[in-house]
């Protein structure tokens, strides 16, 4: 009779850390490993090593993708200060000095401000409309009732 291992041991361990190593490669795993190709299969079935390595690439992807996300969360939080700071610099500069040389602080507002919307990812045309006096305002929704009107005729022919 046939002695059926159902354990796995610190030799398929090692074989399978091996495979998983070599991006899964039953090749270079048998020649790594001594082991032949078909033993691997069989190894492989027994000891579920393809629901394990993908549990093992989805858990270090999860990694990958919530340190990424921690990384752009704090380069934002960064550019975020670095805005604030400037445009802080600009009003001071305008406090203390008026406004007969103030090229330069309207330019740092101006760019600490962008610096900043850039870090709150907002949209430019949302500070475009938030910018807009009632003029714009009123030609914008007349142009944009326009258009809605005439996409209600084209989709009532």
């Amino acid at each position: 009779m046939r002695n059926t291992q159902t354990r796995e041991t610190a030799r398929h361990i090692e074989v399978f850390e091996t495979w998983h190593g070599v991006a899964r490669n039953w090749s270079k795993t048998a020649q790594k490993s001594a082991v032949s190709r078909r033993l691997l299969y069989d190894w492989a079935d027994k000891f579920n090593w393809h629901e394990r390595a993908d549990r093992r690439d989805r858990e270090a992807q999860r990694i990958a993708d919530e340190s990424a996300t921690v990384e752009r969360a704090q380069r934002i939080e960064a550019q975020r200060r670095a805005g604030t700071a400037l445009r802080l610099r600009g009003m001071e500069y305008l406090s203390q000095n008026g406004i007969t040389s103030a090229r330069d602080a309207i330019a740092a507002i101006k760019t600490g401000i962008e610096i900043e919307r850039q870090a709150d990812v907002l949209p430019d045309w949302v500070f475009a409309i938030l910018a807009a006096d009632t003029a714009e305002l009123e030609s914008l929704v007349k142009r944009l009732d326009a258009q809605r009107e005439a996409a209600q005729l084209t989709v009532g022919d």
